[in-house]
């Protein structure tokens, strides 16, 4: 991490940013407010055994397995696209191939528009 070196607190910033992103401080924000941080070695703690108790085997298989979402203009739409299209083929409304196809004309749509 870097700070603007024309910053006289350049040296007292990056010291927070560094104390904000260690362990110990991470684990803190899970103890005392919840957060769920995408640390493997926060969950990995007692802390979290302790926070999350009977969930915490779960969150870190979750959270060892999870992929984050690519950032792009269209992703809000795109993700909410896909979010339909595979609830109506989950919940038998479309068939799997009726739904692809639909889907995959909505991506190209979604594109198309950028």
């Amino acid at each position: 991490m870097r700070v603007a070196n024309i910053c006289a607190s350049a040296v007292p910033i990056t010291r927070v940013l560094q104390a904000m992103a260690s362990p110990g401080f991470q684990q803190h924000l899970l103890r005392t407010e919840g957060w769920l941080l995408p640390r493997k070695d926060v969950f990995d703690s007692a802390a979290a055994d302790e926070t999350l108790g009977v969930h915490a085997e779960m969150l870190r298989l979750v959270g060892e397995h999870a992929l984050p979402g690519p950032y792009t203009s269209v992703w809000e739409s795109q993700a909410s696209s896909i979010a339909t299209h595979v609830n109506a083929v989950l919940s038998r409304e479309q068939s799997p191939q009726a739904g692809l196809e639909s889907l995959a004309s909505e991506l190209r749509r979604i594109e198309r528009n950028v």
